[in-house]
């Protein structure tokens, strides 16, 4: 690599060339290697002379070798059409041993430089870079957080040389995504509200990332530290925002981070909570659409849908019960005293619902002042009438608004299905509201079994 300017000059290019992290090599217009810096070889497992002569597109991987081969044909092009800077490309390289290593790479043409007469090749290693980039891929295809989560645990580890990452997310206790490598009683102490260390206030209070070494530790994390090799501990808090979490890195090392590395992760952090928020923002979205927005109770569409499931295949092969419910007296509370007052009261009257049905079963508000119960597994018609006996008396008592008391009561249908019966969903639930429209003919304020 010649050049003017002096011996000293000279000495010091060559220098700077041969130490940096950076891999340099220089390609002919055939891509054949006319030199490379130590730096490359390193990243390729071989040594400088072994590349020299050789085929630079060889050592791209087939997948990502046409490419490579258009990027440097732009580099080539003589007509000024492609004259941009460019940026860097990532592109897998192989290496000496048979595995793969991914590289930022970048050319810029010097094939009039008379002391090139080449296009220099500049190789970054990723740093783990590459998981990052495939998390945002992933969250911009819309990918489940964990996956978009799963590729950010190797972008921490990527940016560090001896160590483990792993993510405390939520609110106390946290859920972990905990590497094999790291003590499941060390991810225990950080999710455990009780014992949460010092270190995670103080990310948390700080925004910043936090460093503290093994000495600094609380007494059981620093022990269960010490016993994994671990002399430091780094957490930095995710962004503010609706998810509570650290990304917490363990160090073999007893170092504190480069400001090279602490921009890198809160660049990883930001994705952690960009994914987490959106996923619980899809959940809410979801659950909306499967709830009514006023009680909080399963929606017709969702009670729908789980009552021609059961029906069509009863769990244990049991018998499924349906109540078909409608307030009485309703309609003069919106007269009286206005909707919010009717509002309140479809809200309490869910909760009266709620306090007397069995685990496991579903309670659905159909619109209106109307309601329905899906009772899976019932043993005996009896089961179901005693709940049915239940949900009528226990609006037996008035209800208490902010300004009124206001007297509402409950009518209901029942009605059972039985296996191998051949009755469908819709079958059932005109049963029940048989049975219904019986109770409230018959004076309201109780039930009917509606038998078949």
């Amino acid at each position: 690599m010649g050049g003017g300017g002096g011996g000293g000059d000279e000495r010091l290019r060559a220098a700077v060339v041969d130490t940096t992290r950076l891999g340099y090599c220089v390609i002919d217009a055939d891509f054949t290697i006319v030199y490379a810096n130590p730096m490359l070889a390193e990243l390729v497992g071989t040594t400088p002379e072994a590349l020299v002569g050789a085929n630079g597109l060889e050592l791209i991987s087939e997948e990502d070798r046409q490419l490579a081969a258009t990027a440097v044909a732009e580099r080539l092009d003589s007509d000024g059409t492609f004259d941009d800077l460019g940026v860097p490309i990532p592109l897998r390289v192989r290496r000496a041993d048979g595995s793969t290593v991914i590289l930022e790479l970048g050319a810029l043409n010097q094939l009039d430089n008379p002391d090139l007469q080449g296009v220099i090749v500049r190789a970054r290693p990723m740093f783990g870079r590459e998981h990052l980039d495939e998390a945002l891929h992933f969250l911009a295809s819309g990918a489940p957080a964990n996956l978009v989560l799963s590729r950010l645990l190797p972008a921490v580890e990527g940016i560090i040389e001896d160590g483990r990452a792993l993510l405390a997310i939520g609110a106390p206790p946290a859920e972990w995504s905990v590497p094999a490598e790291v003590s499941p009683e060390m991810a225990l102490l950080f999710g455990d509200e009780r014992e949460r260390p010092q270190i995670w206030e103080d990310a948390h209070a700080s925004g910043e990332l936090e460093v503290a070494f093994v000495e600094e530790l609380e007494p059981t994390l620093a022990a269960a530290a010490r016993a994994e090799g671990f002399a430091a501990c780094w957490t930095l808090a995710i962004a503010p925002g609706e998810v509570e979490g650290c990304v917490v890195v363990w160090r073999r090392a007893r170092r504190r981070p480069l400001v090279s590395v602490s921009v890198e992760m809160r660049r990883i952090a930001d994705v952690v909570r960009l994914a987490l928020e959106r996923d619980e923002a899809l959940r809410t979205l979801e659950m909306a659409a499967r709830r009514d927005g006023l009680t909080g109770l399963a929606n017709r569409a969702t009670f729908y849908d789980l009552l021609h499931a059961i029906v069509s295949d009863p769990p244990g092969n049991a018998k499924v019960a349906v109540l078909y419910v409608d307030l009485d007296g309703f309609k003069p509370v919106n007269d009286l005293h206005g909707h919010a007052a009717g509002d309140a009261v479809l809200q309490l009257a869910a909760q009266r619902i709620l306090s007397v049905v069995r685990e496991g079963d579903t309670v659905a508000r159909l619109g209106g002042d109307e309601f329905a119960v899906v009772c899976p597994q019932v043993e005996d018609a009896s089961e179901v009438e005693a709940i049915a006996e239940r949900l009528v008396r226990v609006f037996d008592d008035p209800i208490e608004l902010d300004s009124a008391r206001v007297q509402v009561g409950a009518s209901a249908g029942v009605a059972v299905h039985h296996p191998g019966a051949g009755d469908d969903a819709d079958r059932l639930l005109a049963a029940a509201d048989a049975g219904l429209y019986e109770a409230k003919r018959s004076g309201r304020g109780r039930w009917v079994h509606q038998r078949r």
